[in-house]
């Protein structure tokens, strides 16, 4: 055994570093903090490179860590593995107790990022390091690191790193196996057909021709070889697209490598190399495993058969909503007229649908299993999909489609999954108004609970019987079913919901009503997440068990009790906190963090609300298979994916503007950064913003789309005024008001306070298109079309300021009274309302967006407005600073980004276009010590204009390329002219 130490400093640090006397090792350098070795290949293996690295536990001293270890990296070319325990997380999820500052979270990523390394994930346990403390005071963290870089990762893509058992540590020893034999060895590595065979021999035959002498059959033969060359390396890059499943990257270049590694990626993760039983041993093997798996949905998917009379308990409370006519319409023979594509698809469909039989080679389904963590260990950490027959999904979806108009009639209106007109961010908004409820109630004589319920593998529990006898009681024909349908589930959770509106109607459960004004909400049910509200006394929480108890044994389901929690209201004692929560037997928790992936509740701190979104954004960009990709396609993934992460979280709430603005320095770093490259952002983010037909890339402007898709729940709001989120928000925060007059109010939800930031550029696109006039202010609504702004101008004359505009109509002909409007209004104004058509009906009022053809809001063009109300608060010189060569550019814009070339190339000529290259010139204005003259011909200074255009030997290549441009005589000052 050989190897190198470096002494501790105390009961801190210390290195060493060992090997076998059979491996080649070259220590390069070393000090407290590393140990830096070359590894000679063994076995026919290539060299690579090893940094065995501690970080710095003294935070003041932590930077200067930091800088050696992007110095470690510079003129790196080698594979490079660099493990070691540094001492700091990469996300606040990676620690318990206190959180990280933000700061030192950034200061770590940046180091990664700037020595071109790339976590490697991990497998087994969480943290890798804990405090040998007893809680309260335990505290874990993941310290311990295995880094690569993207040749490591390139010649090792199946490497895996494991957090092996603590022994005498208080840290996991790391294992990292660069060819895990269950990956490298197993069944699905049978060979597949390959190109790089017939592309090697290719491209052989074309050096052959090269080489002799040239002629014109010689030419001609190469031609041809290259044409069969460029036809295999592109079914070489569909084929690793189509298994890379990288279905964002629409528009690419040339990347087969990309997708090669992403595909190698996605079967080293989706690989299962070990599992744990059910009394907690791993089973590594292929037959423990496939013991594992068999037993554990060999237990899920086996009946308990309830008993007629338990059937009896659980469905008393079902009436019958499906009457006669309802039937008639889902019993009804199918026809060629449910729009199902092809002939001889759409009569197989109809055969099974109106037979009832199938196929016995269709009626197969294959279950395979998504991991619902990144470190799974137990079945339950994997979530089974089902891969039908296309054909049995067809007709399933016909099934489903005869249904789907009459669920908002048989669901109760407190399920919101799957139902038209019913949208998961209702359920979470409402939540989180009846949390933020809970959370401030300090006082008053009576407390108030939420309890989260989680369902331990609702779908797959169901009880056939419990589900066949819900459908009967509710009144569906039994003759009409479906048992692929997901709409099934939502009559068993029915079931649920109407049990404890009964035990509401006995006054067992109380409910919450955030306002005297408000609906009382008792529970909330998107599919199979629930959570229920009701006041912190002993009765509602016994019947609320006695619920479950009776659903649990007619439908199958499982509460998962270790997981469901339950806060109480802090106008409740401690110990009379916890008695309750062990009434359920669930925990008692400070507060709910995510209900449906969002934030539950608001804290003291945004920042640790939402960090959620940045770390999710850093992650994707983090990962070593993006690094791949080019500059072109790097601007595809950040508009398909980076810009699309925080949407989800947009549509509900305001992100803090700090926040948005690192998640776009993030992005504009990782559009910017090539290896090896300062990251000089060479055009402005705000430029970049714009339309592409302005000189833009499109990207996103988050804090304005932010504001967009505030705007549309707002917009929601005022259109959807019997919705459960409108009657909550209008009970508590305007009764007595339209949404577009109401105030913040008095300890307003984050939500709310959201929607009011939002609500003026609501105002500023939404118009009132008239009918009666009788809910339209002359001087304080929005109802005159016009560009230059929707209220009227004129002052108040003859009229009381509040009158309404259907003071101006004549109630006998339904026309304008013209003399009054004349009398009341400024000229101008009086031509524009005399000119505005009225119906003779008299119909409502109808409140429009202005922005769209079809008068209903979009998304885009709310953001779009909001784009140009930023530009007329901006000064006309800044405007004009935004735009290259303003409108008459936009025609050579459209031609650039339509062009049938690579993107790269694309992406290059508009940095052209924006001097945003780094030539000599260029770099001189941030560093004058760079010397400015052209390195090819030394005549001239190396402008953007000299190295594409005036340079002698780009000249020749101009002249010999096959695009024939002319450029002697050009005297263009700039390459956009």
């Amino acid at each position: 055994m050989f190897g190198i130490d470096v002494e501790a400093r105390g009961k801190s640090g210390g290195l060493m570093l060992l090997w076998s006397k059979s491996i080649v090792v070259h220590v390069r350098s070393y000090s407290v903090n590393h140990i830096d070795a070359e590894i000679h290949g063994q076995g026919g293996m290539e060299k690579w490179r090893l940094t065995g690295f501690y970080g710095e536990p003294d935070a003041s001293k932590r930077k200067a860590v930091w800088q050696r270890l992007v110095q470690l990296s510079q003129g790196m070319h080698l594979p490079w593995l660099c493990v070691g325990d540094f001492n700091k997380v990469l996300h606040q999820t990676e620690k318990t107790g206190i959180p990280r500052p933000g700061w030192q979270i950034r200061d770590f990523r940046e180091a990664l990022d700037q020595s071109n390394l790339s976590d490697l994930g991990y497998r087994g346990h969480r943290y890798s390091w804990w405090n040998r403390r007893l809680s309260p005071h335990t505290v874990h963290a993941r310290l311990d690191w295995a880094c690569g870089n993207l040749e490591l990762q390139s010649k090792f893509p199946l490497a895996r790193v494991s957090h092996l058992q603590m022994i005498h540590s208080d840290h996991c020893p790391i294992l990292v196996d660069f060819q895990p034999s269950e990956l490298a060895n197993g069944r699905r590595d049978r060979k597949r057909f390959r190109f790089e065979a017939d592309i090697k021999d290719t491209e052989d035959r074309i050096a052959q021709k090269q080489q002799g002498l040239f002629d014109t059959a010689t030419s001609r033969g190469l031609q041809v070889l290259k044409g069969q060359l460029e036809e295999l390396r592109s079914k070489e890059e569909i084929m690793w697209q189509q298994r890379s499943k990288a279905h964002w990257l629409w528009e690419r270049d040339r990347n087969t490598k990309f997708f090669h590694s992403t595909a190698t990626t996605r079967k080293k993760y989706n690989a299962i190399a070990r599992l744990k039983d059910d009394r907690g041993t791993w089973r590594e093997d292929r037959d423990g495993l496939e013991e594992v798996l068999l037993g554990y949905f060999r237990n899920i998917f086996s009946c308990s058969n309830p008993s007629a009379s338990v059937l009896e308990d659980a469905l008393n409370t079902i009436n019958r909503k499906v009457m006669a006519e309802m039937n008639e319409s889902l019993i009804q023979p199918f026809t060629a007229q449910e729009h199902i594509v092809g002939t001889d698809v759409t009569s197989s469909v109809l055969n099974i649908l109106n037979s009832g039989s199938i196929l016995h080679k269709m009626n197969f389904t294959h279950i395979v299993l998504i991991a619902k963590r990144d470190d799974p260990e137990t079945v339950a950490h994997f979530r089974p999909i089902s891969l039908c027959n296309t054909i049995v999904k067809l007709a399933s979806k016909c099934v489903a489609n005869r249904l789907k108009p009459l669920l908002d009639v048989i669901i109760s209106p407190t399920q919101l999954a799957c139902i038209p007109n019913r949208l998961i961010m209702d359920n979470v908004l409402v939540a989180f108004e009846l949390n933020h409820f809970v959370k401030n109630r300090i006082c008053g004589k009576d407390g108030y609970f939420a309890l989260k319920l989680d369902m331990s593998k609702a779908y797959d529990r169901v009880e056939w019987n419990f589900l066949r006898a819900v459908l009967s009681k509710i009144g569906i024909h039994e003759i009409f079913g479906d048992p692929l349908s997901p709409y099934l589930f939502l009559f068993v959770e029915e079931v649920f919901s109407s049990m404890l509106q009964e035990a509401e109607r006995r006054g067992e459960i109380n409910g919450i009503d955030v306002s005297r004004q408000s609906p009382r909400i008792s529970h909330l049910l998107f599919a199979d997440d629930t959570i229920i509200f009701g006041k912190a006394r002993d009765e509602a929480l016994e019947s609320i068990k006695r619920v479950l108890e009776v659903y649990e044994r007619a439908s199958g389901q499982q509460i998962n009790l270790e997981k469901s929690s339950m806060v109480v209201s802090r106008n409740v004692s401690d110990v009379e906190r916890a008695r309750l929560a062990r009434i359920l037997g669930v925990q008692l928790v400070a507060k709910h963090d995510k209900y449906l992936g969002l934030p539950a509740i608001a804290g003291r701190s945004p920042a640790e609300l939402f960090q959620s979104v940045k770390d999710r954004v850093w992650s994707r960009i983090q990962g070593w298979n993006a690094k791949l990709l080019s500059q072109g396609e790097r601007g595809v993934l950040i508009k398909a994916v980076l810009q699309a992460i925080p949407t989800y979280v947009m549509s509900c709430f305001q992100l803090p503007d700090y926040l948005l603005h690192e998640i776009q320095r993030m992005i504009g770093d990782f559009w910017w950064h090539n290896k090896g490259e300062r990251r000089t952002h060479w055009v402005s983010w705000k430029r970049m913003c714009l339309p592409r037909e302005e000189g833009g890339m499109g990207f996103r402007e988050l804090k304005m789309f932010n504001t967009a898709m505030l705007a549309k729940q707002g917009w929601r709001i005022l259109k959807r005024p019997d919705s459960m989120l409108t009657r909550v928000l209008k009970g508590k925060y305007f009764s007595s008001q339209c949404f577009l007059d109401a105030q913040l109010g008095t300890r307003p939800s984050l939500t709310w306070r959201s929607y009011i930031g939002a609500r003026e550029l609501l105002l500023s696109g939404c118009r009132w298109k008239i009918g009666s006039g009788t809910s339209i202010r002359i001087w304080r609504d929005n109802w005159l079309s016009r560009s230059t702004g929707f209220t009227v101008t004129s002052p108040p004359r003859i009229l009381d300021p509040d009158t309404r505009v259907s003071a101006l109509i004549d109630a006998n002909n339904g026309n304008w009274k013209t003399e009054l409007v004349l009398q009341v209004f400024d000229e101008e104004e009086a031509n524009l309302i005399v000119g505005i058509p009225l119906s003779h009906v008299h119909g409502p009022d109808i409140l429009v967006w202005h922005d769209s053809k079809n008068g209903v809001f979009s998304v885009n063009s709310a953001y779009h407005l909001a784009f140009l109300r930023e530009r007329q608060h901006r000064s006309s010189t800044s405007v004009t600073h935004m735009h290259v060569n303003g409108e008459g550019m936009a025609a050579a814009w459209r031609f650039i980004w339509r062009s049938q070339v690579p993107p790269k190339v694309r992406t290059f000529v508009w940095r052209a276009c924006h001097e945003a290259v780094p030539t000599a010139l260029n770099l001189a204005r941030m560093v004058p010590e760079v010397d400015t003259q052209c390195m090819i011909c030394g005549v001239a200074n190396e402008s953007l204009q000299h190295v594409l255009l005036h340079c002698s030997f780009t000249r020749q290549v101009w002249a010999l390329s096959n695009l024939q441009c002319r450029i002697i005589g050009m005297t263009h000052d700039s390459v956009h002219q």
